[in-house]
């Protein structure tokens, strides 16, 4: 997604973009330094991670390393997103988690005007002193209490999905092709790759299947970063897959004539 991009930009760096995994979109580890962007894509946790490392976790909230250790917390900061689509939702934002202080220090002023305390920290009515020029970022109220009733019951929906997860694993090998079973996934979305990948998108819709792709273009395909590498293996990627249906409202006959309907198409 441009998200992880564009925030390098608007930082004022300059974004180099490296291949990925065909099998699962993941970038691949040869081609890192140590100091990159990792997107977590789909639920499936990213193997490389430094202390310099930025983790985008927005498809990632409950997954984890082979260490047991969550997303996000192995790196500099992991950010994660409450998007509608996401496993949990306030209806707009994100968080950002990190173990160095500093950043900590710092992300809590540039949430809020840079204003150095809140009101509760405050000696006198009104007394505070803002120590630098930035955005108002703050979550609501109202936001925060729409969403800590949902984390509530994220586990449970995290295992929903592990389970309809499996169900496309077990019936659908040979008939596209599949992700990688990476440990600790959380499975945002459930992605498969296929050549006439547009033509199985219009037969589900008529059958009433919804589906999406993330992500059709690869980065260096979209105006604002067309000067940059594309690998092989992310145009493969962006021109195959195609993500399906896997959250909670998705039970297991669901999921059977999804498997079913692929299968006709296949053999049509």
């Amino acid at each position: 997604h441009v998200a992880s991009a564009h925030a390098a930009r608007m930082a004022g760096l300059e974004v180099e973009l490296v291949d990925v995994d065909p099998q699962d979109g993941i970038m691949l580890p040869e081609h890192l330094t140590g100091e990159e962007v990792i997107v977590h894509l789909a639920g499936q946790p990213a193997a490389e991670t430094t202390p310099n490392t930025i983790e985008d976790c927005a498809h990632a909230l409950g997954s984890k390393y082979s260490n047991g250790g969550h997303v996000g917390t192995q790196g500099l900061c992991g950010c994660f997103s409450f998007y509608p689509t996401k496993h949990i939702t306030c209806a707009e934002g994100g968080m950002l988690i990190t173990n160095n202080r500093e950043l900590m220090e710092f992300a809590r002023l540039f949430r809020g005007f840079g204003i150095d305390r809140p009101p509760q920290f405050r000696s006198k009515p009104g007394e505070y002193d803002s120590l630098f020029v930035s955005p108002n970022y703050r979550m609501s109220d109202a936001s925060a209490a729409l969403l800590i009733g949902q984390l509530k019951r994220f586990e449970d929906n995290r295992q929903h999905r592990i389970k309809i997860a499996r169900i496309y694993e077990e019936e659908l090998k040979g008939v596209v092709e599949l992700p990688s079973w990476r440990n600790g996934t959380s499975w945002f979305i459930y992605q498969i790759q296929t050549e006439n990948r547009d033509g199985l998108v219009e037969f589900l819709k008529k059958k009433e299947i919804q589906t999406s792709v993330h992500y059709r273009r690869p980065l260096s395909q979209m105006s604002a970063y067309n000067d940059k590498f594309t690998g092989a293996n992310s145009q493969r990627f962006a021109d195959t897959v195609l993500s399906l249906p896997i959250h909670q409202g998705i039970m297991e006959s669901d999921a059977r004539e999804i498997i079913q309907a692929i299968c006709l198409f296949k053999n049509s």
